[in-house]
């Protein structure tokens, strides 16, 4: 269903059929627009209070539903800040949490950085107030915070994914747009992603359209997957990398994105004889995996592979199970970069807490 959905709003399916639905699904985008520019217009024009904290707040955020690398972005952002004498501590929605409440991209982040303190709740103004209350750190990351206006930032990141930056050109649900284009102007800071997955003539074409709705200087980031681990429990083992150079593997995510997932297997020159896609964040349940691994024993595969973020949701696998963890590297604006984010913390000092209505 996901790919069908998928080729209908991109407008690969034609037909009768397929231009009636993408009809009916621009007029709800329609609605949801004017939804959207009634809210942002409230505060643009002070309608609506926005909430300031007393420490440096960064958000990361992008405009499109799905992957552009915020989990990543988020953990290269804290990595920085310790690397230059910081404390932050994270703060998200918890978006599709699992049973013990923290989501598959708090999972992973808790795996990864267990020296960053990482909260989970909807009302994002309360879990700051409690951060800056129990663990006093020098600053607030704020993870999928463009579209959460309510809390002051000192420092707007926004990632344009650049394997597919304007979720088709239209706005949920005709699209995978959040907002309207013109959004772009409220970053501070624009991320271009997964740079080192797209022609350098896109790259360019890319940096062009940003220009046309946005003066803010603009980064450029990549993806990489460099090693395989593989997954016994919740602990993550190195392995040779004969392991998986000298196998087939049937490999699955649930990602937003995940054309990026199979570029990134194939680059490391993994043998993949089926690749299964399920929705973002899906919650997988044991029979899920007791199917891959028989599908896989089928098309004769040897282990499973799969992502740290859907990898973090599986504990027990028929089968060997590897996943891939990504890092993100900086490829253009590192000074662009050091420079913005020396004077965010400096600004952000000292500031006072100042509240106002919802």
């Amino acid at each position: 269903m996901k790919e069908i959905f998928f080729e209908i709003i991109s407008g690969k399916r034609k037909g009768l059929v397929p231009s009636l639905m993408r009809g009916g699904l621009w007029a709800m985008s329609y609605a949801y627009g004017m939804a959207v520019l009634i809210r942002n217009f409230g505060y643009d024009h002070g309608w609506k209070k926005v909430h300031s904290l007393k420490i440096p707040i960064i958000s990361v955020g992008n405009l499109t539903t799905g992957g552009s690398g915020k989990t990543p972005f988020v953990e290269f952002l804290c990595r920085y800040l310790l690397e230059k004498g910081h404390q932050p501590v994270i703060l998200s929605r918890g978006y599709k949490s699992l049973s013990e409440g923290k989501n598959d991209e708090a999972l992973v982040l808790e795996q990864n950085l267990k020296e960053v303190p990482h909260l989970c709740d909807p009302d994002r103004i309360r879990i700051a107030k409690q951060a800056i209350k129990e663990y006093q750190p020098t600053c607030l990351v704020l993870d999928d915070g463009f579209q959460h206006r309510r809390i002051h930032r000192d420092l707007d990141i926004l990632l344009v994914d650049g394997l597919c930056p304007f979720g088709y050109g239209y706005l949920l649900p005709r699209g995978l747009l959040r907002e309207y284009l013109q959004s772009m102007k409220r970053a501070h800071l624009i991320c271009i992603t997964r740079v080192n997955q797209i022609p350098s003539s896109s790259l360019l074409s890319l940096r062009k359209e940003i220009r046309r709705w946005t003066s803010a200087p603009i980064l450029e980031t990549a993806i990489n997957a460099d090693h395989i681990l593989k997954l016994e429990g919740h602990a993550l083992l190195e392995i040779e990398s004969d392991y998986w150079k000298t196998k087939k593997a049937l490999a699955f995510c649930g990602l937003g994105n995940p054309a990026s997932f199979q570029k990134t297997l194939q680059k490391l020159g993994v043998d993949i004889v089926e690749f299964c896609s399920f929705s973002d964040h899906y919650h997988y349940q044991e029979k899920d995996i007791h199917k891959l691994a028989s599908l896989a024993r089928s098309k004769g595969a040897s282990f499973l592979i799969t992502t740290q973020k859907d990898g973090v949701k599986i504990h027990n696998s028929p089968m060997p199970l590897l996943v891939v963890p990504i890092r993100f590297s900086l490829e253009y604006g590192e000074d662009t970069w050091e420079e913005i984010l020396k004077k965010t913390l400096e600004k952000g000092e000292g500031k006072a807490i100042s509240s106002g209505n919802c």
